[in-house]
């Protein structure tokens, strides 16, 4: 894949732009955030987005996309039914939802990663991850950037990279890494040579959007179960 533009490694790396989701899409960051939370982003992208959010917002950034499949919220609640065992259901391995978007622009590359939802959804961001090369910036400098936007980082160290920061969309809870995990978080910082070298930031969904979609999932395949009838014992 080849990008479009070069020479926006400081506007996107640096200041990643600032994105809103649309209330209401299943995720618990896309509730209003309290008095003590951080709204994180990454390229305009916040966790919970859909995927056709997601596509008006990196297409209007000037992003070349491309798409790699995924389980449709409908194979999953079938797939789901077939690991139960349910009778008449079969594994469906015939991706038709989207699993992942990958945009370029230059130098520069986005992955996002989504958890299927239903229709008009589509799907749901879980993860984003940025990359990009550094000639002439440094970790420091990137910390200190992303410091303006969101504050004083919550944990002096990045997990994964060789330097970095952390802020947690919770703030204090992230202290010391005790809170990883929990809560969305974002890396911001160097990547390893073993990796290739240049920054990257990196934005995961915590265990609490987690279980938010795992019960929408489990009540939709407990609706399905149900059109079979109840069971005879």
């Amino acid at each position: 894949m080849t990008g479009m533009k070069n020479g926006l490694l400081a506007a996107v790396v640096l200041l990643v732009a600032c994105g809103q989701a649309i209330p209401g899409n299943g995720s618990a960051d896309a509730k209003a955030p309290g008095a003590r939370e951080k709204k994180l982003d990454v390229a305009g992208l916040t966790i919970g987005m859909s995927v056709p959010q997601t596509v008006a917002v990196l297409k209007a950034a000037g992003w070349s996309l491309t798409e790699d499949k995924g389980y449709s919220w409908e194979q999953d609640v079938n797939n789901e039914l077939s690991r139960q065992d349910a009778a008449g259901r079969q594994f469906d391995y015939n991706k038709k939802g989207v699993g992942s978007l990958i945009g370029t622009k230059g130098d520069e590359r986005v992955v996002v990663e989504f958890s299927s939802a239903p229709s008009p959804q589509l799907g749901r961001i879980k993860e984003v991850r940025y990359e990009a090369p550094a000639p002439g910036r440094t970790a420091q400098q990137m910390v200190a950037e992303l410091s303006r936007k969101y504050g004083a980082p919550d944990y002096s160290g990045a997990p994964g990279l060789s330097a970095g920061a952390t802020w947690c969309v919770a703030g204090p809870v992230c202290a010391n890494g005790r809170g990883f995990g929990t809560r969305t978080v974002l890396f911001g910082g160097q990547r390893s040579l073993g990796m290739g070298g240049g920054m990257a930031i990196r934005m995961i969904q915590g265990r609490d959007a987690s279980a938010l979609r795992d019960a929408e999932l489990l009540r939709a395949t407990a609706s399905a179960a149900g059109t079979r009838g109840k069971p005879s014992y």
